[in-house]
């Protein structure tokens, strides 16, 4: 038995919770993957994994070897990796996710100077407003705001942006002009619900230490880039970011109001899982996004988090700043 394959199998399994996805990412058979880790729990003499028809569950003895075996297989992959990509420019396929308004307005115009500097990297973008399990979906990193609910992450921060107000101009010549949040009682609202919950996300606006929270929408989606679309087609009137759509303002075919009534400004990080080795692939993906996409940072923010599986909770250690310089 190959014990060091068996433990690689048996944590991804814990991480995914499948035989299927686990094999999926490791690109081997299910059946090499099933008797992998059946071969290790003979070797080990406990059941580590309770295997039904439908899913896969961690037995306690599992949970307390994952930690371990999770810690191990790290370290022999950081320590191949320092030796490998050493000499060579970082080579092989890397994936991330990103929101759908942000990898088409800003990430797709910017990948043109990755692909100069890394072009043997084989990159897949996954573009989508939808929750995405990093882990048990094989995902290396992804570009999110920094409110979405998702499970705590390594979080590496690149930028705020503004949140601006804001319609079509022929939806204004038709509707008029709102001046204050309660005159838009008398108009059409876009709003956007969260495609993990269903939830929809109100417009704010602050100002002078007032708050006010419209959540009335005359149409909604959960797709950013239909979400500013619809704006764009006269539909009504809605918030997003201002550099998002700013060659839209600037030709002044969408136009800003209420703009002294603000809403807080978003952040956006660069994020992936605690304990996850930082490979070659994506320190250079890391390292880019920053010096390309960090505006007015000059000291990265860093976060560290801990699981909601209390098995899958790493040394902190494993995850600070400096394993990813």
């Amino acid at each position: 038995m190959n014990q060091i394959m068996a433990m690689r199998v048996f944590t991804r399994v814990v991480e995914t919770g499948s035989f299927s996805r686990a094999s999926d990412q490791l690109g081997i058979p299910r059946s090499t993957a099933s008797k992998l880790v059946s071969d290790l729990e003979r070797h080990l003499g406990v059941e580590l994994v309770e295997r039904t028809t439908r899913k896969v569950r961690v037995t306690q003895e599992g949970r307390d070897y994952y930690v371990r075996a999770h810690r191990i297989v790290h370290e022999v992959d950081d320590a191949d990796n320092a030796l490998r990509d050493r000499p060579h420019s970082p080579k092989g396929p890397l994936r991330i996710e990103a929101t759908s308004s942000f990898a088409n307005l800003v990430l797709i115009p910017s990948l043109a100077d990755f692909r100069a500097r890394y072009p043997d990297i084989v990159l897949s973008v996954g573009i989508s407003d939808r929750y995405v399990d990093l882990v048990a979906e094989g995902v290396d990193c992804a570009i999110r705001a920094s409110n979405e609910e998702t499970t705590p992450l390594v979080a590496h921060h690149l930028f705020s942006f503004e949140n601006v107000t804001f319609a079509s101009r022929s939806y204004l010549e038709r509707r008029g002009i709102p001046e204050t949040p309660d005159a838009l009682a008398d108009h059409d609202l876009i709003g956007y619900f969260s495609a993990a919950t269903g939830k929809p996300m109100p417009l704010l606006f602050a100002r002078d230490g007032r708050r006010r929270e419209i959540e009335r929408f005359a149409l909604s989606t959960n797709e950013t880039t239909g979400y500013v679309n619809m704006i764009k087609a006269g539909l009504g009137i809605g918030q997003n970011f201002r550099e998002i759509i700013r060659p839209q303002l600037e030709s002044g075919e969408l136009v800003p109001i209420l703009e002294e009534w603000t809403r807080p400004r978003m952040h956006y990080c660069i994020v992936y899982p605690p304990g996850r080795v930082v490979h070659a692939r994506l320190r250079a993906f890391i390292d880019w996004a920053v010096a390309r996409f960090a505006i007015g940072n000059s000291q990265p923010v860093w976060t560290v988090e801990s699981f909601k599986d209390p098995y899958l909770r790493m040394d902190q250690a494993n995850v600070m700043p400096g394993n990813v310089k």
